[in-house]
């Protein structure tokens, strides 16, 4: 996990703001705004988990007849996110949101 260039603090996974998380975030100790130098790695992720699952719902009938299917679109994507956030937040891939 990596820490926020202007506070030092431990960038907790889930401690700030996602509104516009592959654009921006804030820190949560310093509400210092943030951004990823390159998002490539959270797109790559994203669109990979959207093709499982929409392939998962479309072609299991119990997560289709039940309404499980948005449960596990939901929990299976704050797992995967918790999973690959350390990577996704490296400390060389954050930086201050007004210096480029």
């Amino acid at each position: 996990m990596s820490l926020c260039p202007r506070c030092e603090h431990k960038l907790d996974v889930f401690s700030f703001s996602l509104s516009a998380f592959p654009f921006y975030f804030k820190c949560a100790n310093c509400q210092t705004r943030l951004k990823l130098i390159s998002s490539k790695l959270f797109w790559a992720i994203f669109l990979f988990y959207l093709a499982v699952v929409f392939t998962l719902i479309m072609y299991i009938p119990i997560l289709n007849e039940y309404g499980l299917g948005v449960t596990l679109a939901v929990s299976g994507w704050l797992f995967v996110y918790y999973k690959s956030s350390p990577y996704i937040l490296s400390k060389d891939n954050v930086a201050l949101y007004g210096s480029d």
